[in-house]
């Protein structure tokens, strides 16, 4: 699983900066996969 975070430092699209991690763990990206999926369950204008 790759997980990524927008540092927002006011820089152009080509230059933006993320912090992001990099893990094997079946059980965190199980969790990470729900959190998104929460998210866009959550949107009415998705069928």
């Amino acid at each position: 699983m790759l997980s990524a975070l927008d540092l927002h430092r006011n820089s152009d699209d080509m230059d933006r900066e993320f912090d992001y991690v990099v893990s094997y763990d079946r059980a965190a990206a199980v969790r990470s996969a729900q959190a998104i999926m929460t998210r866009f369950s959550n949107r009415p204008d998705i069928v």
